[in-house]
């Protein structure tokens, strides 16, 4: 399994996936405020903010 399905099977309560793309990238938003979390092992997209850690 891997570690971006892992991670939201730990959130699974909290968050709903709302893309999967072909390249493994995933995108979930969170159920309560709707804040999406981007899952994107290697990307370059101008735009997007990593969480620290």
């Amino acid at each position: 399994m891997g570690l971006v399905r892992m991670a939201l099977r730990a959130a699974a309560g909290v968050y709903v996936t709302v893309a999967i793309e072909a390249n493994g990238n995933l995108t979930a938003a969170h159920r309560e405020t709707g804040r999406l979390v981007l899952f994107a092992p290697d990307h370059s997209f101008d735009g997007v903010t990593p969480f620290p850690g």
